[in-house]
């Protein structure tokens, strides 16, 4: 069964406990939490100050999405209490430092991911495959509010899983622009978490849309 993560980037900030109640009673697998510098990518997002009070509110699992050219500067400072697993870009290092810094997030205890933008060839992947533990595969263009999903993704979702093989530990998810028709698409290509954002936490009904995730048909 796939995961449904829960971007709480997309939340109501002035009742951000309430939208995380309510994303976890409508049976959300974690929360996505995105780590933005306002240099790799134009918005700023949540800082170590945000991510402690979310996690001394709530026990959910957390997976961070760090955007930024300094990743470890970054994480230093951050409490990794209920984060199970961080994912930096692939385009912000060089391939050694890139190396380094997923050393880093190993020796914090986490899962290690990288981050895909739409317009990043897949195969610029193969050097870390040996590494990491997830690919997210963004959707849409990373750290721009409001950007489209991109319909390549279904393929690129695919040649990963190709490029994967026989490879049984590492996750695909897919973040950015997802509603449930496109979720579970993604799903039906080979990702095994979607992040989902605005579409979940503004809807009417999010435990019907993460239950036909979870189970379709």
């Amino acid at each position: 069964m796939a995961e449904i993560y829960a971007s709480v980037f997309s939340a109501d900030i002035l009742n951000m406990g309430s939208d995380i109640d309510r994303i976890r009673t409508a049976g959300a697998d974690g929360l996505h939490i995105d780590v933005m510098d306002g240099q790799f990518v134009p918005l700023f997002g949540f800082n170590d100050m945000w991510i402690r009070q979310i996690q001394e509110y709530s026990d959910m699992p957390l997976d961070l999405h760090i955007m930024s050219n300094m990743s470890e500067e970054v994480m230093e400072n951050l409490d990794m209490g209920h984060v199970k697993t961080a994912a930096v870009h692939l385009e912000s290092k060089d391939e050694p430092a890139l190396k380094r810094e997923l050393s880093f997030i190993r020796q914090k205890g986490l899962r290690c991911g990288i981050a895909v933008s739409p317009r990043t060839d897949v195969k610029q992947l193969i050097p870390y495959l040996d590494e990491i533990e997830e690919i997210l595969v963004m959707s849409c263009q990373p750290g721009i509010l409001g950007a489209e999903f991109s319909d390549a993704t279904y393929g690129r979702i695919i040649e990963i899983k190709k490029l994967l093989g026989a490879r049984q530990n590492i996750i695909i998810s897919v973040d950015g622009g997802l509603d449930m028709e496109k979720a579970q698409k993604c799903i039906e290509c080979g990702a095994d978490r979607a992040i989902i954002g605005r579409y979940l936490f503004q809807h009417a009904d999010p435990q019907t849309v993460i239950e036909q995730i979870h189970e379709p048909g």
